[in-house]
């Protein structure tokens, strides 16, 4: 687990390795366009995203985020993006309106 002292989050993240699908949407709510990429870390509350490929700052996204057999489609705000020291972009993505069947889901694998 990676909740550390002084650390904020109501959920501990976990590291994981699960295959994502992120769809972000422009200013006017409209679906932009799709990036492929892989969790680092996961909590009930939102995860860590890693895509290869330059992701412009979005607010608002759609993640798909594949468990095993099943896929948990989830409403998330992107609250940080930064990249790391191999160039890839990292996305801090917090979970909004998430319902309780998608949580089920996400907790089983915690």
């Amino acid at each position: 687990m990676m909740n550390q002292p002084g650390n904020l989050r109501k959920h501990p993240r976990v590291d994981k390795l699960c295959f994502t699908i992120i769809k972000s949407f422009d200013e006017r709510g409209e679906s932009n366009v799709s990036h492929y990429g892989r969790t680092l870390n996961l909590s009930e509350g939102g995860m860590l995203l890693d895509v290869s490929r330059g992701v412009p700052f979005v607010i608002n996204v759609n993640v798909s985020l594949g468990l095993g057999d099943d896929v948990v489609n989830i409403k998330g705000e992107v609250v940080h993006l930064r990249k790391n020291e191999v160039g890839d972009t990292e996305l801090g993505i917090k979970f909004v309106d998430t319902p309780e069947d998608q949580l089920e889901l996400i907790r089983s694998i915690l």
